[in-house]
C-alpha cells in the first residue's frame, strides 16, 4: 500500500521495468519489490538463488541479502 502524501511515501521508484512494471524499493525496509501498475499490486524481487534483494543507490546495482 502506498502513501498519499509524498512525505509520506513508503515506496521509492528504481527503474521501469516495462509499461506494466516497475522496480521499488519499500523505504522502511531497502527490500526491492516489483509493482505491477495494471493491478496496484507489490511482489517482493526474488534472485534467482531465491534471495530477496536490496537495491545499492551508490553502485546502481540490487545486492542479494
Amino acid at each position: 500500500m502506498a502513501a498519499d502524501s509524498d512525505s509520506n511515501k513508503t515506496y521509492a521508484w528504481i527503474s521501469s521495468l516495462s509499461k506494466r512494471f516497475s522496480l521499488v524499493e519499500m523505504i522502511a525496509t531497502g527490500i526491492v519489490y516489483v509493482k505491477d501498475t495494471r493491478t496496484n499490486t507489490y511482489q517482493p524481487f526474488i534472485s534467482g538463488k531465491g534471495k530477496y534483494c536490496k537495491y545499492d543507490k551508490e553502485k546502481g546495482i540490487l545486492v542479494e541479502i
